[in-house]
């Protein structure tokens, strides 16, 4: 807590992580975009001896990790509402073809340039 007082981040509690709970991931990862800061600044600055926080040392340190996490909070919204879609209890089968192309497009209209290419 002291670690997000001291980067000037307001401190909330994580999200514990679950398997069988990955719709909770967005909040995950937004939650650790928010206190990012404070995060780092604590695993670089604490010495644990746990592999664990070893391996998080390691991400932390590396600058590419903030670049990750930001990926993640663009790319997964989309697909947290196609399995919520998937898993509704009415007939959906009518509009989820077209849903899962627009998904298509979408992730790789984050990833390439689509411009170029002719349809």
């Amino acid at each position: 807590m002291e670690y997000c007082e001291f980067c000037d981040t307001k401190y909330r509690k994580m999200v514990k992580y679950m398997s069988v709970r990955w719709l909770n991931l967005d909040i995950v990862v937004e939650r650790i975009l928010r206190q990012y800061d404070g995060l780092k600044f604590y695993f670089l600055s604490v010495n644990g001896g746990t592999p664990r926080f070893q391996r998080l040392k390691a991400h932390f340190d590396d600058s590419m990790t903030l670049v990750y996490v930001m990926f993640y909070q663009a790319i997964l919204p989309m697909f947290t509402r196609i399995n919520l879609l998937l898993q509704m209890d009415a007939s959906m089968i009518h509009i989820i073809q077209d849903t899962l192309f627009l998904l298509i497009r979408k992730t790789l209209g984050k990833l390439l340039n689509l411009n170029c290419w002719q349809y």
